[in-house]
Protein backbone atom coordinates (compact mmCIF):
# COMPACT_ATOMS: atom_id res chain seq x y z
CA UNK A 1 0.00 0.00 0.00
CA UNK A 2 1.41 3.35 -0.99
CA UNK A 3 0.13 6.62 0.41
CA UNK A 4 1.07 10.02 -0.92
CA UNK A 5 -0.08 13.37 0.37
CA UNK A 6 -0.17 16.39 -1.91
CA UNK A 7 -0.89 19.74 -0.26
CA UNK A 8 -2.00 22.89 -2.04
CA UNK A 9 -3.00 21.41 -5.37
CA UNK A 10 -5.54 23.43 -7.31
CA UNK A 11 -8.45 22.19 -9.40
CA UNK A 12 -6.71 23.17 -12.64
CA UNK A 13 -3.64 21.04 -11.83
CA UNK A 14 -5.46 17.77 -11.09
CA UNK A 15 -5.30 16.22 -14.56
CA UNK A 16 -1.65 17.10 -15.02
CA UNK A 17 -0.79 15.74 -11.57
CA UNK A 18 -2.61 12.53 -12.39
CA UNK A 19 -0.70 12.00 -15.59
CA UNK A 20 2.70 12.70 -14.06
CA UNK A 21 2.28 10.88 -10.75
CA UNK A 22 0.53 7.80 -12.12
CA UNK A 23 2.98 7.67 -15.03
CA UNK A 24 5.88 7.67 -12.56
CA UNK A 25 4.30 5.03 -10.30
CA UNK A 26 3.26 2.50 -12.97
CA UNK A 27 6.82 1.33 -13.77
CA UNK A 28 7.61 1.03 -10.06
CA UNK A 29 4.60 -1.19 -9.32
CA UNK A 30 4.92 -3.30 -12.46
CA UNK A 31 2.00 -5.75 -12.57
CA UNK A 32 0.72 -4.80 -9.10
CA UNK A 33 -2.72 -3.18 -9.07
CA UNK A 34 -2.88 0.23 -7.38
CA UNK A 35 -5.15 3.21 -6.89
CA UNK A 36 -4.25 6.89 -6.78
CA UNK A 37 -6.84 8.85 -4.83
CA UNK A 38 -6.88 12.51 -3.83
CA UNK A 39 -8.95 13.91 -0.95
CA UNK A 40 -9.87 17.57 -0.58
CA UNK A 41 -11.19 18.98 2.68
CA UNK A 42 -11.60 22.56 1.55
CA UNK A 43 -14.27 22.82 -1.11
CA UNK A 44 -17.27 25.02 -1.62
CA UNK A 45 -19.87 22.25 -1.66
CA UNK A 46 -22.61 22.26 0.97
CA UNK A 47 -25.14 19.49 1.54
CA UNK A 48 -28.49 19.92 3.29
CA UNK A 49 -31.03 17.35 4.42
CA UNK A 50 -34.48 18.89 4.03
CA UNK A 51 -37.42 17.30 5.84
CA UNK A 52 -40.21 19.61 4.83
CA UNK A 53 -40.72 22.95 3.22
CA UNK A 54 -39.14 25.03 5.99
CA UNK A 55 -36.82 22.57 7.73
CA UNK A 56 -33.26 21.94 6.54
CA UNK A 57 -30.55 20.36 8.65
CA UNK A 58 -27.07 18.98 8.25
CA UNK A 59 -27.11 15.46 6.83
CA UNK A 60 -26.04 12.58 9.08
CA UNK A 61 -22.45 11.30 9.03
CA UNK A 62 -21.82 8.84 6.23
CA UNK A 63 -23.93 10.70 3.69
CA UNK A 64 -22.53 10.20 0.18
CA UNK A 65 -23.24 12.47 -2.77
CA UNK A 66 -22.38 10.66 -5.95
CA UNK A 67 -23.28 10.42 -9.61
CA UNK A 68 -24.71 13.32 -11.58
CA UNK A 69 -24.97 15.52 -8.48
CA UNK A 70 -21.18 15.84 -8.38
CA UNK A 71 -19.47 17.76 -11.16
CA UNK A 72 -17.17 15.43 -13.00
CA UNK A 73 -15.28 17.90 -15.14
CA UNK A 74 -12.14 15.81 -15.49
CA UNK A 75 -13.74 12.51 -16.52
CA UNK A 76 -12.56 10.82 -13.32
CA UNK A 77 -14.66 9.25 -10.59
CA UNK A 78 -15.40 11.57 -7.67
CA UNK A 79 -17.82 11.81 -4.77
CA UNK A 80 -18.57 13.91 -1.68
CA UNK A 81 -18.66 12.39 1.82
CA UNK A 82 -19.91 13.79 5.13
CA UNK A 83 -17.46 12.13 7.55
CA UNK A 84 -18.57 13.51 10.91
CA UNK A 85 -21.43 15.05 12.86
CA UNK A 86 -21.54 18.84 12.84
CA UNK A 87 -23.40 20.65 15.61
CA UNK A 88 -22.70 24.27 14.63
CA UNK A 89 -22.91 25.81 11.20
CA UNK A 90 -23.10 24.02 7.91
CA UNK A 91 -21.30 20.76 7.21
CA UNK A 92 -18.51 20.80 4.62
CA UNK A 93 -18.12 17.41 2.99
CA UNK A 94 -14.78 16.09 1.81
CA UNK A 95 -14.27 15.55 -1.89
CA UNK A 96 -12.67 12.28 -3.02
CA UNK A 97 -11.25 12.08 -6.53
CA UNK A 98 -9.97 8.82 -8.01
CA UNK A 99 -7.20 9.64 -10.48
CA UNK A 100 -6.28 6.03 -11.22
CA UNK A 101 -7.76 2.67 -10.20
CA UNK A 102 -6.47 -0.72 -11.32
CA UNK A 103 -7.72 -2.60 -8.26
CA UNK A 104 -10.50 -4.87 -9.45
CA UNK A 105 -12.23 -5.22 -6.06
CA UNK A 106 -12.26 -1.46 -5.36
CA UNK A 107 -15.63 -0.46 -6.79
CA UNK A 108 -17.57 2.69 -5.84
CA UNK A 109 -19.41 1.16 -2.88
CA UNK A 110 -16.22 -0.32 -1.43
CA UNK A 111 -14.41 3.00 -1.86
CA UNK A 112 -17.24 4.85 -0.06
CA UNK A 113 -17.11 2.39 2.84
CA UNK A 114 -13.29 2.42 3.02
CA UNK A 115 -13.08 6.22 3.03
CA UNK A 116 -15.75 6.58 5.72
CA UNK A 117 -14.13 3.86 7.85
CA UNK A 118 -10.72 5.52 7.60
CA UNK A 119 -12.27 8.69 9.09
CA UNK A 120 -12.97 6.58 12.22
CA UNK A 121 -9.55 4.92 12.45
CA UNK A 122 -7.27 7.66 13.75
CA UNK A 123 -4.91 6.30 16.40
CA UNK A 124 -5.63 7.43 19.97
CA UNK A 125 -8.84 9.26 19.05
CA UNK A 126 -12.30 7.92 19.83
CA UNK A 127 -14.34 10.10 17.50
CA UNK A 128 -14.31 10.78 13.82
CA UNK A 129 -11.91 13.07 12.01
CA UNK A 130 -12.63 15.05 8.88
CA UNK A 131 -10.02 13.48 6.62
CA UNK A 132 -9.17 9.78 6.30
CA UNK A 133 -6.48 8.80 8.80
CA UNK A 134 -3.91 8.04 6.07
CA UNK A 135 -3.98 11.70 5.02
CA UNK A 136 -3.58 12.87 8.63
CA UNK A 137 -0.69 10.45 9.24
CA UNK A 138 1.06 11.62 6.06
CA UNK A 139 0.66 15.26 7.11
CA UNK A 140 2.04 14.59 10.58
CA UNK A 141 4.97 12.62 9.20
CA UNK A 142 5.82 15.41 6.76
CA UNK A 143 5.65 18.00 9.55
CA UNK A 144 7.77 15.82 11.84
CA UNK A 145 10.42 15.24 9.16
CA UNK A 146 10.46 18.92 8.22
CA UNK A 147 10.92 20.22 11.76
CA UNK A 148 13.39 17.60 13.04
CA UNK A 149 15.45 16.86 9.98
CA UNK A 150 19.14 17.71 10.10
CA UNK A 151 20.16 15.06 7.62
CA UNK A 152 18.65 11.74 6.74
CA UNK A 153 15.64 10.83 8.86
CA UNK A 154 16.53 7.80 10.98
CA UNK A 155 13.77 6.43 13.19
CA UNK A 156 15.07 4.38 16.14
CA UNK A 157 14.14 0.68 16.05
CA UNK A 158 12.20 1.02 19.33
CA UNK A 159 9.90 3.66 17.80
CA UNK A 160 9.58 2.26 14.28
CA UNK A 161 6.94 -0.34 15.16
CA UNK A 162 4.49 2.05 16.84
CA UNK A 163 2.79 5.39 16.40
CA UNK A 164 4.94 7.17 19.01
CA UNK A 165 6.64 9.47 16.53
CA UNK A 166 3.35 10.53 14.94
Amino acid sequence: VSTQSTWGIGESQIVELGRKEVGALKPLFGDIEFSFILTFKNNKARIFACSGEDSCDNPPPGTILDGEAVSNRHGMYEFLLVPQQVTQGCVTPIKVLVLHNDVSCLNAQTLHYLTYTLCHSFFNWLGTIKMPCLCEYAGRMAKFAGTHREGPVIIPESLASGFYYI
